[in-house]
């Protein structure tokens, strides 16, 4: 979230005066920019002349609970430095004696003061199956492999990841689910979520599948925050041992493994920001009302589901696969209420939601995320399932799929040279104004390091009218006539924004300063104005952090009238969305033509010409045929 100061106050303080009347540059108090208020900066000084700023801006004070640590610079004639915080030890929590007892619960904040940007590591779908004396194998999935990859997929990106993280040096990982392919922990009719314990077959499964196959310098003893997946319930079980996932977590007292509930949060407090992860459990998703549809893909299947195996979970409401999706339906309905309480009091500087399953899967996209991830500002959402390495957008939120860790073969072939995204992992750098996502690949059978695709994410505005609600004297009338909703991209979706080939506004992100006035005659050609132009002068001094992009797409404006002021007679451009009908592709797939009297006018698609979410694709279009 973005604080904005309702005022400015500006203290000169003269340092020298010369002859002829001329004044020297004196120190001057000034508005903290944007990346100095995301780091946690109060107050902030420069060098000037007249009330203006000659010279950087530097930080000066910090927010509780935040400290201001005083730089080593003698040049500068006042003390400026950067803000930092104290972190403290804090117990673990003790074993609940339910499985489901720490559900919708927070466990301690993780606390690291060392550097300004930190690492975490994605992955999911890696455990494979268990052979004796021999490497986890991956589980088939499709009829062609590419041996050895699609043999031995898990070992291949946990080398890899090993290999990085020797140098990254991860903080934690992040852990999407499917953990143990191809059906969980043990057989069908061992779930007791009342365990309250690691059992023989919990131990035996994640010493070969997670402890011996995730080491070496990087990943020793580094924590892993997870959720379950389909396969971790049992596929089309519902009743295997999996409260093991859940118990794991107090096998030891140093334990790197966090799972403690099926849903549960976790702040991160790093030195000069933080991050509040929430880990939601979706597999209602693979769940019917009635037991007999989609057997092949549904949890509570009852032809797999059947005597002599016993059909409860002891220390759950499920007591047969009539019962199983009620289990399912009433986890969901709690997860909403309180996923949403918690994403409206959250007051870290980042919110991260953690699942199994992508967003653009049913009933959860149109029950929730369609909603939730705009309304609360969700500035990523992390998830698996899909086997592959993915990068794309549900709406406005960035959202990542890393499901290539290897425990089954992916959606697409790969490569022996690791040229591909069917397996992998990802590292993040999170710093207190931007996220930076790095996709691996397996590396191939040389085991080469390859970064195959990058994507930045910058901080979600979409609750940044809030915040001026609540801390700024300006009412919303003043709000709607010196900024405008639309300006700073809170009410306008994707599908209006343009992403065109005039230079330079198509190249901006979330955060980067607006274009001046002389890069945008080919725009005003087209009656369009660039963001910066859209403020008056009074509300372009109260409010300049917000003249920057806000969306990796640019974001024009046409005017409806003659006011060359921003005002309520502004209105995005919109241009006709290329859809096809919802579930007949997904991420990844080639884009379909356009249509003819579309070609005709010069509009075209990227060189990247795939589906950019479940059922949209982004095009360019010519500027002789803007609006």
């Amino acid at each position: 979230m973005l604080r904005l100061a309702a005022g400015l106050v500006v203290l000169a303080i003269p340092l020298s005066i010369s002859g002829c009347g001329e004044t020297k540059d004196s120190a001057i108090e000034t508005m903290c920019d944007f990346s100095l208020k995301r780091g946690q900066c109060s107050r902030c000084m420069c060098m000037g002349k007249t009330g203006k700023c000659t010279g950087e801006v530097h930080c000066i004070a910090c927010s509780a609970p935040y400290t201001f640590v005083k730089a080593n610079d003698t040049a500068m004639p006042f003390r400026h430095g950067t803000c930092t915080i104290e972190c403290l030890d804090v117990a673990r929590p003790q074993m609940p004696k339910n499985a489901l007892d720490f559900n919708g619960k927070e466990w301690p904040t993780a606390c690291w003061n060392g550097t300004d940007e930190q690492h975490f590591f994605i992955i999911g779908d890696w455990g494979g199956i268990l052979q004796s004396g021999a490497k986890p194998l991956t589980f088939k999935n499709r009829p062609n492999i590419v041996d050895p990859i699609d043999l031995y997929a898990q070992s291949y990106v946990a080398d890899k990841m090993a290999d990085v993280a020797a140098e990254k040096e991860p903080k934690f990982i992040i852990n999407v689910g499917d953990n143990f392919y191809p059906g969980g922990i043990s057989s069908p009719g061992t779930c007791n979520a009342e365990t309250d314990k690691t059992d023989a077959a919990g131990g035996i499964i994640f010493t070969n599948i997670f402890e011996k196959i995730y080491q070496g310098p990087g990943l020793a003893g580094v924590e892993w925050w997870g959720v379950l997946g389909n396969h971790d319930y049992g596929g089309y079980h519902y009743n295997v041992h999996w409260d093991q996932n859940i118990f794991y977590t107090w096998h030891a007292p140093n334990s790197r493994w966090l799972t403690p509930a099926l849903f549960w949060k976790r702040k991160a407090q790093f030195r000069n920001f933080s991050a509040d992860f929430f880990f939601v459990d979706t597999n209602k998703v693979d769940t019917y009302q009635t037991p007999d549809v989609d057997p092949e893909h549904n949890i509570c299947a009852r032809s797999h589901n059947v005597p002599p195996q016993p059909l409860g979970c002891n220390g759950t409401s499920i007591t047969s696969p009539d019962t199983c999706w009620s289990f399912f339906d009433d986890l969901w309905s709690r997860q909403k209420s309180w996923l949403a309480q918690q994403l409206e009091t959250s007051s870290a500087d980042w919110q991260i939601i953690v699942t199994h399953y992508p967003p653009y899967f049913e009933p959860c996209r149109s029950d929730v995320w369609e909603t939730y991830l705009a309304k609360y500002g969700v500035d990523l959402y992390i998830s698996g399932h899909t086997h592959l390495q993915n990068v794309s957008f549900q709406g406005e939120t960035p959202y990542v799929i890393s499901g290539g860790g290897g425990g089954i073969t992916s959606e697409i072939l790969p490569t022996k040279t690791g040229e591909d995204d069917g397996y992998g992992f990802m590292d993040v750098i999170i710093k207190h104004d931007s996220m930076h996502i790095y996709l691996y690949s397996h590396g191939g059978v040389d085991k080469k390091t390859i970064i195959r695709h990058t994507m930045q994410v910058r901080l979600n505005l979409s609750n940044i009218k809030r915040d001026i609600d609540e801390e700024d004297e300006y009412s919303e009338e003043d709000f709607e006539n010196k900024v405008g909703s639309e300006a700073i991209g809170m009410t306008v979706p994707k599908a209006q924004q343009v992403h065109n080939n005039i230079p330079p506004l198509a190249l901006g992100g979330i955060g980067d300063p607006a274009p001046p006035k002389a890069t945008s005659k080919t725009l005003k050609k087209h009656g369009l104005v660039p963001l910066a132009e859209v403020f008056k002068r009074k509300a372009q001094r109260n409010f300049r952090d917000l003249s920057m992009y806000c969306d990796d797409l640019t974001l024009l404006m046409k005017p409806r009238g003659p006011k060359k002021t921003m005002s309520k007679s502004k209105s995005a451009v919109q241009l006709p969305p290329l859809v096809h009908e919802a579930g007949q592709n997904s991420p990844g797939d080639v884009a379909p033509p356009l249509p003819p009297d579309l070609t005709r006018s010069g509009w075209h698609y990227p060189t990247q010409a795939i589906v950019h979410d479940h059922f949209h694709y982004h095009y360019h279009v010519p500027a002789d045929s803007l609006p």
